[in-house]
């Protein structure tokens, strides 16, 4: 009894670290992909950054085929040996140097039929990302099978930062969408270095056909997910490029970046961590029940306040970042607030659902939202983006329950205690809002805008954590020690 809760602990220990460390990765990371962005759309125009979403939807969705679909049963297998890694590395190398050909073998018709011959050399040079990923996704997956996500957050930590510095010099000089490109070919190229540096595992030319089916009897699952998820957020940008232009899919880029940068930070910093730690302790029904309330609520807290907070000022942050000549995304920004919202806490559930081994019924799940978010664009694209965004967002609030039904089964948690993971975040929440909308009314436009944001930004925080503490004091406590034993393992 006593080892067993040695190894609790030291599971906690790591989970924690993971947290810590993936947090810090996301946080530096977004961060300076952040400030790059808000460079980039004072320099830029609205024309580049839509040719860029032309070219690089399609090769991200051909690169799916070498993402993690492949090598997610690294991290979700109880016991994996040598031969599977191997298998997995060569099978992921195969696909890469498949969809590279597939790639460009097809530029020329895609550009032809967006109407814009720039997107075929755009889409040529791009293509080479889809090599660098292919040779390092197995070694990421061993690192977050291992629970190491110090040596993973240093692959973005030093790569994006440089990336971004390249891709600034480069537009300062006048070379348009072709700067968005070099920072994305150098960071890639950056990320590949680190990873191939920070692990010692290393391919060898073995393969067994046997795992290989395993990996695909697997990963078929994870991949179908990762394709319906990419038509349900993704697909829009080809449909905008093809259907109203460049310049309208530049805008709708950059009011969804926005809103993106703020959720990839939540949802993939605590995502990657959860779905290794609930894979661990899938066996363990109870622990794993309260695994899932902790990261739950933990995410909750944090998603609520930051997605209210930018919905109820947009405009203002909009202005401050990206300057005044990006306002007029202010409606559509304000719509994917909430979407980012019902995303970022969805994803604790899609965590616990792939970790279980239900990758089939998740499967299910993204194929509705890529379906729903297809009818939603063709029902309200004539009317503007705000309202495809807005119809995306209902849509995902309307199916979130479909979401919860499994989580409660796999861990036998009762709908009320379930629900009372939301309960301090949503009351504190309506009173920042509150807050947030009197210091804009009291304001008004006496102060300069940068001011009023950092005084709004002050006062609704302070509101948003007095009331945590009154409704649940251990919240706030529970907080502070999980981050002063982080700081320890680190």
């Amino acid at each position: 009894m006593m080892g067993q809760t040695r190894v609790d602990k030291h599971f906690k220990r790591k989970a924690l670290s993971g947290v810590f460390w993936t947090l810090l990765q996301k946080a530096g990371a977004q961060g300076s992909t952040l400030v790059v962005f808000i460079v980039l759309a004072r320099i830029l125009d609205a024309t580049d950054f839509g040719h860029m979403a032309m070219a690089f939807v399609i090769v991200q969705f051909l690169g799916l085929f070498t993402a993690q679909g492949l090598t997610s049963s690294i991290i979700q297998k109880a016991n994996i040996d040598e031969d599977h890694l191997h298998s997995a590395f060569w099978l992921n190398l195969a696909m890469g140097l498949l969809a590279m050909l597939v790639s460009w073998s097809t530029s020329g018709l895609l550009a032809n039929l967006y109407g814009e011959p720039i997107v075929e050399d755009l889409i040529n040079v791009l293509t080479i990302t889809i090599f660098l990923a292919s040779v390092t996704n197995v070694q990421v997956s061993i690192l977050q099978r291992e629970m190491d996500f110090k040596k993973v957050a240093l692959r973005r930590l030093l790569a994006d930062p440089i990336g971004g510095v390249v891709g600034i010099i480069l537009a300062i000089y006048g070379w348009g969408v072709w700067a968005l490109v070099a920072r994305q070919l150098v960071t890639s190229l950056l990320q590949t270095l680190t990873v191939w540096t920070v692990i010692t595992w290393r391919p060898q030319l073995r393969c067994s056909l046997a795992h290989v089916r395993d990996i695909i009897g697997y990963g078929a699952n994870v991949l179908g997910v990762h394709i319906l998820y990419f038509a349900g957020k993704q697909l829009d940008n080809f449909l905008i490029g093809l259907l109203m232009g460049a310049a309208t899919l530049g805008e709708y880029n950059i009011a969804k970046r926005l809103v993106t940068l703020m959720m990839e930070l939540i949802k993939g910093g605590i995502g990657n961590v959860t779905w290794s730690a609930f894979s661990r302790l899938q066996t363990n029904k109870a622990q794993l029940a309260e695994g899932f309330i902790q990261a739950n609520r933990l995410v909750s807290i944090a998603v609520f306040p930051l997605f209210i907070f930018i919905g109820v000022n947009a405009e203002p942050i909009i202005a401050t970042l990206f300057g005044a000549k990006w306002v007029t995304i202010t409606p559509i920004a304000q719509a994917l607030a909430l979407l980012g919202l019902v995303e970022a806490v969805r994803s604790q559930h899609e965590s616990l659902i792939l970790a279980v081994g239900s990758s089939g019924h998740r499967l299910k799940l993204a194929l509705l939202i890529a379906i729903a978010n297809l009818v939603a664009f063709f029902a309200f694209y004539t009317f503007g983006m705000m309202w495809v965004c807005l119809g995306y967002a209902v849509l995902a609030l309307l199916l979130f329950p479909l979401w919860v039904k499994p989580v409660l089964s796999a861990t036998s948690l009762g709908l009320k205690r379930y629900l009372s993971t939301y309960k301090e975040a949503v009351a504190a929440s309506f009173l920042l809002a509150a807050t947030s909308l009197g210091v804009n009314y009291a304001i008004g436009d006496q102060w300069a805008t940068l001011l009023t944001l950092t005084i709004n930004g002050i006062v609704s925080l302070s509101i948003y954590s007095t009331t945590l503490y009154l409704l649940n004091p251990q919240i706030l406590r529970s907080l502070t020690r999980r981050k002063s034993r982080n700081r320890v393992d680190s």
